[in-house]
Formats: C-alpha cells, sequence, structure tokens
C-alpha cells in the first residue's frame, strides 16, 4: 500500500507524531513530506520580510536559521501547492504561544526561543508585539481574518488534501514516582497560565471548526506531560499516551 504523504503546519505537538522516537511504526503509513515549524497563521499570510541572511545569527541550533528564513520568506503556502500532500494537519501552538510582532506591513512571529539572539531582532529597537493573552480583541481580529484566508486557499489550492485540526492542548501536569506536580512550579521553564492558554486555544479551534468542515484529532483526557520528554519537560511534551491516541485518531480519519 502507497504511504500517505503529510503536511503540517504547526509545532511539536503535531510533528513529533511522526516521528520513531514517538510512534515507531508510522513510516508503514505515512510520509511526512513538507512542515513549517511554529509560524503563526497571522504570520504565514502576511507579506514576506526583507532579512539580510549574515544577522539571522547566534543561534543555539544551525536548523534554527532555517525555520527563521522560512518565516520571513512566508513561501510555505507555494511549498504546499508544490507538494500537494494527501493529508494536511494544522495545529494552533505558535498562535497561542507566541504571537505576532509588526514588522513594515507585515507580521512575524514573536519567536522568543529563537528570534530574540539574533543581530536581526536585536536592530530592531522598539517592536509592537500583538498576542491573544495581552491583546486579545486585537490578536483575535488579525487572526480570524488571517485564518479565513489561509483556509479559502488550502480548499481552493489543495482541493484534494485531507485537513486535519490538531486540537493540543497545554498540560501544566507531570508525575514523578507516586506525586502529580506542576510544570509550571518545576523552575525548569517560563511558568504560564496554562488554563488561559487553553481557552484562548479553544477559541481559535473553534473558530475553524464552527465555519469549515474538516476532521479533528481531540486531545485524550487526563494527559500529563512527559518530564523526561527527549526534547526536554514542556507543557507539550506529552507521555506516549498522547501519541498513541493521536495515531489512532488518525487511522479512524483515513480508514
Amino acid at each position: 500500500m502507497n504511504r500517505l504523504t503529510v503536511g503540517i503546519l504547526g509545532s511539536c505537538a503535531t510533528r513529533d507524531n511522526f516521528n520513531s522516537l514517538f510512534n515507531e511504526t508510522y513510516q508503514e503509513k505515512y510520509e511526512c513530506t513538507i512542515f513549517q515549524m511554529q509560524s503563526s497563521v497571522i504570520s504565514v499570510m502576511s507579506e514576506p520580510v526583507r532579512y539580510n541572511e549574515n544577522k539571522i545569527d547566534n543561534l543555539k541550533h544551525e536548523y534554527y536559521k532555517k525555520d527563521i528564513e522560512a518565516e520571513f520568506k512566508k513561501d510555505i503556502l507555494d511549498r504546499l501547492v508544490e507538494k500537494n500532500p494527501d493529508i494536511l494537519i494544522l495545529d494552533f501552538f505558535a498562535d497561542v504561544y507566541f504571537g505576532v510582532f509588526k514588522l513594515g506591513n507585515s507580521f512575524v512571529t514573536h519567536n522568543t526561543w529563537k528570534l530574540p539572539a539574533t543581530t536581526f531582532y536585536k536592530e530592531l529597537g522598539s517592536i509592537e508585539k500583538i498576542n491573544g493573552i495581552d491583546h486579545k480583541q486585537q490578536f483575535l481580529q488579525i487572526w480570524k481574518e488571517s485564518a479565513n484566508r489561509l483556509m479559502e486557499f488550502l480548499m481552493n489550492l489543495l482541493p484534494n488534501a485531507k485537513i486535519i485540526l490538531n486540537k493540543a492542548r497545554f498540560v501544566d501536569f507531570y508525575i514523578d514516582g507516586e506525586e502529580v506536580k506542576r510544570l509550571s512550579e518545576s523552575g525548569r521553564m517560563y511558568s504560564v497560565d496554562v488554563d488561559k492558554y487553553n481557552n484562548l486555544w479553544n477559541t481559535l479551534d473553534d473558530h475553524i471548526l464552527s465555519r469549515y468542515h474538516i476532521d479533528s484529532i481531540p486531545f485524550p483526557d487526563s494527559q500529563f506531560a512527559d518530564f523526561h520528554h527527549p526534547w526536554g519537560p514542556f507543557y507539550v511534551h506529552y507521555t506516549k499516551k498522547y501519541y498513541r491516541s493521536f495515531f489512532e485518531n488518525l487511522q479512524v480519519i483515513n480508514s
């Protein structure tokens, strides 16, 4: 049987499901052919940003540069049309966690894990940040307009692709021996209000699912974070239960 090709516009909450560390046999059925990492929908639907390649520097990992350049080029839609995947999976982690900042007549995902170290970012000076926690009304107005344009584009230019929304969520609790503890109190990461972030994520998902007839993958009940996750502890780094559940739901959708 031919494998189904998969495109992802989202985060590790989706991409990790197509990694043999988490789903050992995924390659028997699926091939991930295109992936845009941690880009807000607002950014994806904005104008390209001019940049000096030499100023995308001081990065913790070499692959960060590729991610940042993809963020600036904003060519993911053209690449999706070129690859024409059988399945396109979306998740809105970047929209919820990072928000955006305005740059000229464009918007850029305010990826605090990658951009601030670069000379490019340091030379920007004061920037106008917009996120769904501190500027909810303004953010949602821009986001909904961008999301509608994205969905219309996908449905018109990728008419044969099955579009799936991954309803991933932030998780604060993890199991340490026989104790249940909070990631936000672990001292290992920036403490966030998980409920606020998840309420925003609900709003974004609901906007799409109420307007467009697409499939979605539910988030498992009573899901815990994995403090010993291969990428380290974080609010969207889950125990194996999540990855099994995702794969099972994906199989049902594509059966």
